[in-house]
């Protein structure tokens, strides 16, 4: 597992102490689940710049692949 640090406001940071007060479980972990919830709708994308193999193929996919914008993808997530 990797570590990352990460800047919260302060009104996300108050909500996320309560639901992790509310279901007994750790912020870290609220947020690893929602980290990986939000990201499974590109995984797929993602799997195909991790197991390219030079610099010539992560070229091919960054001009021929069809990527969403981030607020694309945020409204999406917030319809599920």
């Amino acid at each position: 597992m990797q570590r990352i640090n990460i800047s919260l406001d302060e009104n996300t940071y108050n909500i996320l102490r309560a639901v992790s007060f509310k279901q007994k479980r750790s912020m870290s972990e609220i947020v690893r689940e929602s980290i990986q919830k939000s990201l499974a709708p590109v995984r797929e994308q993602a799997q195909l710049i991790l197991n390219a193999e030079d610099e010539t193929e992560l070229l091919d996919i960054i001009e021929n692949d069809q990527y969403s914008s981030w607020d694309a993808m945020k409204q999406r997530i917030s319809q599920q």
